[in-house]
């Protein structure tokens, strides 16, 4: 018995749940998936697992019978989802579709004894359904064909019966019921039904755009059913076997896990890659900080060491002027000592100026000739009063070198020695601190502080 396109029935549920939302889900006559009934909810695989998942989401669904392609109806407003929907670029353009959540495929109706004269189907007139899936894999598989495009398969199966074209094309879940429910000028006419390879093919949830959520929410439904259970359950109630939802469900829940781990790994992939350059931005920061402040260092160390190196120049020209007049011997050697601690202060200038040179790598070691002897001996007059203050003996053994000339840094071993024997001066509470020149070969020379 047809149930006429008017009837729409809504399932009933507990009186406490009248603010729930109620979404209508169109469905035809495709069993065992969905069929009508006379009086009631339509029955169906398709119909139990999706109540079941609308009462999990907490959502009341109306079914609506409307047979023939879903999209008219949906642009008609007669309902406000489908359960399975063929994926099209077009209907993703125009509505919502989920994850396939099962798969169809497409089969050839024959005549009996009436096959084409060649696979290809060249030159003959083929029936395909009103929908651009078929289309397509009419001009993919049947590209030599002419088409007979029809809004319902019962058309199409009776044009064949009254052999106006050669095949119909179907799809896997409607071949049951079509040829159990055939027009009457096919009753008793033999046909024959062959899968057309290479047409496997998701099906989804199809949606409006404002109602996207319900659908993923239904759909998420039926992976988990497929997890506990209960999906397989349900194939054995209308006595379906192992089918491929049961493996395509199944992987779309890894797939699903798969997703998510994706997602967050690239998202923790992105938040390091913005850490990454935040802190390059922060290094560039301190860096340019670090500059800034070098060259201020510098320029502060210039200013200073111009104000000073004039009044300390002063003095040791007023000491040489001072070794050119009549002196006694103490005074001559107050007169040297001042001279050398003067020349060392400069010289300690003069290493403050170094380190900023050494510091942008602007240092420039010299080679000039000098006396070997003469960097040891100013800074052993320089640091004899410091010395006999800390009741040290400083003294300088040349090893016979006093006569050697060599080329070089003067400034630069004097820098050396005043280091090494200031603190051994300042370090010695008493004793003997030796400066001492070795020849090691050549023009190779070690001076040692003990």
């Amino acid at each position: 018995m047809r149930v006429p396109p008017w009837i729409a029935v809504a399932l009933a549920v507990p009186a406490s749940v009248d603010a729930q939302f109620v979404l209508r889900i169109g469905y035809n006559n495709n069993p065992p998936y969905y069929s009508p009934t006379p009086q009631g909810p339509p029955e169906g695989l398709v119909v139990d697992m999706f109540t079941q998942s609308a009462k999990e989401a907490g959502i009341v669904l109306e079914w609506v019978f409307a047979p023939g392609a879903p999209d008219a109806a949906m642009r008609e407003d007669k309902f406000d989802l489908y359960a399975m929907s063929i994926v099209t670029d077009q209907r993703r353009t125009e509505f919502y579709l989920t994850d396939p959540w099962t798969t169809t495929e497409a089969w050839m109706v024959w005549l009996e004894g009436k096959e084409p004269k060649t696979p290809s189907l060249a030159g003959e007139l083929l029936g395909v359904p009103e929908s651009r899936f078929f289309q397509d894999i009419a001009n993919r598989h049947f590209p030599g064909s002419r088409y007979h495009i029809r809004p319902s398969r019962s058309e199409l199966l009776g044009d064949l019966c009254a052999e106006k074209i050669i095949a119909v094309l179907m799809e896997a879940r409607s071949v049951t019921s079509s040829l159990l429910d055939r027009p009457a000028r096919c009753n008793g006419v033999p046909l024959r039904i062959d899968l057309v390879q290479g047409t496997y093919q998701g099906l989804a949830i199809l949606a409006k755009k404002q109602f996207r959520s319900y659908a993923d929410q239904l759909h998420d439904g039926l992976v988990r059913q497929a997890r506990d259970g209960s999906l397989a359950a349900n194939y054995r109630k209308w006595r379906i076997g192992f089918a491929p939802e049961l493996q395509l469900t199944d992987q779309l829940n890894r797939s699903n896990q798969a997703r998510l781990f994706y997602e967050l790994t690239t998202a923790a992939g992105a938040v390091l890659v913005v850490l990454c350059l935040f802190l390059v931005w922060r290094l560039r920061q301190a860096k340019r900080q670090a500059e800034g402040l070098t060259e201020l260092k510098s320029r502060l160390l210039a200013n200073v060491s111009h104000e000073l190196r004039t009044p300390i120049t002063g003095v040791i020209g007023l000491t040489e002027e001072l070794r050119e007049t009549p002196l006694s011997a103490a005074q001559t050697e107050i007169v040297s000592t001042v001279q050398a601690s003067s020349r060392g202060l400069l010289r300690l200038l003069n290493d403050m100026l170094d380190l900023s040179r050494l510091e942008a790598g602007k240092l420039v070691i010299e080679q000039i000739p000098f006396l070997l002897t003469e960097p040891a001996a100013a800074v052993t007059t320089m640091l004899s009063h410091a010395a006999a203050d800390n009741s040290v003996t400083l003294r300088l053994n040349a090893g016979g070198q006093e006569d050697r000339f060599v080329t070089g840094d003067p400034a630069r071993l004097s820098q050396v020695l005043l280091n090494l024997a200031g603190n051994a001066v300042k370090f010695s509470p008493g004793g003997t601190v030796e400066v001492s020149i070795q020849p090691l070969g050549g023009d190779t020379y070690r001076f040692q502080v003990a």
